[in-house]
């Protein structure tokens, strides 16, 4: 399947692409009301500068379309691996290392940033 996408052969747009994940995958992923991106904001916007653009910074699950932007790191830093890493857990699978340009590391979890009043999972 992924080899037809990057020939072009499947449509690329992104919700024929979601159909190809189960109901379960697709839950993995952040989909936030717009009250909850408010909050969301409100929450980085009171977070001291230094602190915000640090790896402490707890930061929402990766939104589904994140998925689909295209990882291309020419030079460091780019970024990093945080869509990759949510892309293989969706699927059930633990990440156990990060070879990132830098050099090997063990992967450590991240917490994620839930709004107050979150709705309960599926």
């Amino acid at each position: 399947m992924l080899g037809s996408m990057k020939s072009g052969e499947l449509d690329r747009d992104e919700a024929a692409t979601t159909a190809f994940l189960t109901l379960q995958e697709r839950a993995f992923f952040t989909e936030f009301t717009p009250e909850e991106w408010a909050e969301w904001n409100e929450h980085w916007r009171q977070t001291p500068v230094d602190f915000r653009i640090s790896a402490a910074m707890i930061t929402p699950q990766w939104d589904i379309g994140s998925m689909y932007l295209a990882f291309e790191p020419h030079a460091y830093p780019y970024g990093g691996t945080g869509c990759m890493v949510a892309f293989i857990e969706c699927f059930g699978h633990t990440v156990i290392g990060i070879e990132d340009g830098t050099g090997y590391r063990e992967y450590e979890e991240r917490p994620i940033w839930r709004p107050k009043n979150a709705r309960a999972e599926a």
